[in-house]
């Protein structure tokens, strides 16, 4: 999970730059005409940025489900009748 929390943290700072890049040099970028090279940049990596945080996402799921109560699925001696209650 910190891999992907760092990873994260990385796309993050690669949008800002982006973007910092792109207000600092507005002028440039009008003169060239490049605003739909640089929209789809940032799209790109927004995209990237969401599909990273949406993966983290359901992995803490994953996590919180199996550490907020373990004993739910693991089998028990009495099967499928035995029923854990867990608040």
């Amino acid at each position: 999970m910190q891999k992907r929390t760092k990873s994260i943290q990385e796309s993050y700072a690669g949008i800002t730059n982006l973007v910092q890049e792109n207000l600092s040099g507005i002028r440039i970028v009008k003169s060239y005409t490049r605003e739909l090279f640089e929209i789809s940049r940032f799209e790109k990596l927004n995209q990237q940025y969401y599909t990273k945080n949406l993966s983290l996402g359901k992995l803490q799921a994953l996590f919180f489900c199996f550490s907020h109560c373990p004993d739910r699925f693991l089998p028990s001696p009495g099967g499928m009748d035995r029923r854990h209650k867990c608040d």
